[in-house]
């Protein structure tokens, strides 16, 4: 089993702590996967925030008076700190959330590719119809005829 410490403080208000540390664990797990699981970077895995909440079911938040300047009075700070446990099932299901999103990168660039070709291709019919129409060569007939007079 993997544990990582995750933090997130100070902040003066206990909601903004939270909000970040959400923040942070989400960071921390996309970091994870990028390093243990995947090994390559660049490909975005969204993890749901229940796995992320499932993972860090231990949360500690801490309080402390701090002075911001000099001249302020203390004013109390909070931080928060969370531990992210990943067991063997945890690390399956981020696996399959990360060849999932291997899977949709491929589906993209492959359709990008697709749509590339589908439009050189189109043009180059357009060019070569448009071109065949103005440059017909004129009937034998008629060139016998011009040759003659």
């Amino acid at each position: 089993m993997t544990e990582i410490m995750v933090h997130a403080g100070p902040y003066a208000t206990r909601t903004e702590c939270e909000r970040y540390l959400v923040h942070e664990l989400a960071t921390a797990v996309e970091q994870y996967i990028q390093t243990e699981i995947a090994h390559v970077a660049g490909y975005h895995v969204s993890v749901p925030q229940d796995l992320i909440e499932r993972l860090s079911n231990d949360r500690f938040l801490s309080t402390e008076h701090k002075a911001l300047s000099k001249l302020a009075d203390d004013q109390e700070m909070f931080e928060s700190f969370a531990l992210l446990k990943f067991d063997q099932e945890a690390k399956d299901r981020l696996r399959i959330l990360w060849q999932q999103a291997v899977a949709r990168q491929r589906v993209r660039t492959a359709g990008t590719w697709l749509a590339i070709a589908l439009v050189v291709l189109s043009a180059g019919w357009f060019v070569l119809r448009r071109g065949a129409g103005k440059s017909a060569p004129a009937p034998a007939a008629n060139r016998s005829a011009n040759v003659h007079a």
